[in-house]
């Protein structure tokens, strides 16, 4: 396999890969927009939709020998996995052909070679293409590999780089390499009628959304400080601009949201959401290539909850149910009034049910589960406190244990319904 996938690398004539290298190494030269937009959806699915606004470059290099007359270009790098749920289609809604996995690695390949050998001056040999072919071809992340090959020379504990020729290997070299440790090139497949016209291709993919800090979550859900959601943006680079739009589910707010700096580059501003969907975008011409951090490709998203629906409900059922204790601790002859009104037993049927509502037959993304989950809680810790009430009142509870329940449920409630109605004027203030 290996010898068959090397035979492929080396058989051309440096024309394609020419052709290709210009595409990878400058594409804000043909690629003028590229906007990501992620959706969420329900459970831990979502999808991430993303459109380029392209000019196919006039040259006869780049040719497909698969197919007369189609032209193969470079769309976008993806990590190593499979892309699930995977579409992609011209302007008009066409389905655009892609190139398998072992065919964009031998195109890839044969861009490396071209570099290392025209470029960088450094001979090709059989060691150092199949260190390449098995830092390409590794299943899973081939990082270490290619790390491993830049600071020793060496791949497998066997030398294949000497001093020198690793010394004339430049940085868009290198980060090509890494690139291929690490994930692939999409290939694509269009008509070569689509040369010299603008055209915008889209595609889209199954995608996930990191986990958030619980005390974070804790401080988004109330509305006290927004918790933040790190968004992967690889293709940051990939284009003259780029932009990102974060479509969240109902209930969950972006109280701001940034992409990474810029360096000297006019970009990477951070845009307070108008409307539903917020949208931030930057240019970033020197970030496709350099020694970057993992942070460099991150965008942060600030999440909260509204102060509508779930946020609106948990206030008014803390305010009322501190109200109750309240009453109930302060009003003259209250206690005696409630210890002989009757058997309130009965509030014991309904709040359960009215509990259950809360958390079943709810449809939606585990993100806004999860950021909606401590006010949730304060419903619920509310509703069963109230249940409690009726349950000391119709057993007879006695004191001292009555009146530290009843303290600690005006303690509980009380202290809930600042929570949420701080938040509440936190948010209002943030709005202004």
């Amino acid at each position: 396999m290996a010898d068959s996938l090397a035979d492929r690398v080396r058989d051309t004539d440096g024309q394609r890969p020419a052709g290709l290298a210009w595409l990878i190494i400058t594409p804000e030269g043909w690629k003028h927009r590229r906007v990501d937009s992620l959706r969420l959806d329900s459970g831990d699915r979502g999808r991430r939709r993303m459109s380029i606004d392209l000019t196919v470059p006039v040259d006869g290099r780049i040719g497909w020998d698969g197919t007369p007359g189609t032209t193969v270009i470079p769309l976008a790098h993806f990590d190593k996995g499979p892309l699930r749920d995977f579409d992609i289609t011209d302007a008009d809604g066409r389905a655009l052909s892609v190139l398998g996995l072992t065919d964009s690695a031998v195109l890839a390949l044969q861009v490396v070679v071209f570099l290392l050998q025209e470029i960088d001056d450094v001979v090709v040999d059989e060691a150092l293409l199949d260190a390449l072919l098995g830092i390409v071809m590794s299943e899973a992340s081939g990082a270490d590999l290619a790390n491993d090959l830049y600071c020793t020379g060496q791949f497998d504990g066997r030398p294949v780089l000497d001093d020198g020729a690793r010394d004339r290997v430049g940085l868009v070299t290198w980060t090509l390499i890494d690139d291929l440790a690490t994930g692939y090139f999409l290939f694509a497949l269009v008509p070569e009628e689509f040369q010299g016209h603008r055209q915008v291709v889209k595609f889209s993919t199954y995608s996930t959304v990191e986990d958030l800090e619980w005390l974070s979550v804790i401080r988004g859900s109330l509305g006290v400080d927004p918790a933040e959601l790190k968004i992967p943006v690889n293709g940051i680079g990939d284009a003259e601009s780029y932009h990102l739009e974060l479509h969240l589910p109902a209930e969950i707010e972006c109280a701001q949201l940034e992409l990474p700096a810029a360096g000297h580059a006019s970009g990477g501003r951070i845009e307070r959401p108008h409307g539903p969907v917020p949208h931030v975008h930057g240019s970033y011409p020197d970030r496709r290539f350099g020694t970057q951090s993992k942070d460099a490709f991150t965008a942060y998203a600030a999440l909260t909850t509204t102060s509508r629906g779930t946020s609106r409900v948990a206030a008014m059922t803390a305010v009322v149910t501190s109200a109750f204790f309240v009453l109930g601790l302060t009003l003259p002859g209250a206690q005696d009034v409630l210890r002989t009104s009757g058997d309130p037993s009965t509030l014991l049927l309904a709040l359960p049910a009215a509990l259950l509502t809360i958390f079943l037959g709810v449809r939606e993304h585990a993100l806004a589960s999860t950021l909606l989950g401590p006010i949730r809680v304060v419903i619920g810790a509310c509703a069963a406190l109230l249940a409690l009430s009726a349950t000391s009142l119709s057993w007879g509870l006695r004191d001292p244990w009555f009146t530290m329940f009843w303290w600690t449920g005006l303690a509980t409630s009380t202290a809930a319904a600042v929570a949420v109605c701080f938040g509440l004027l936190l948010r209002w203030l943030r709005r202004r």
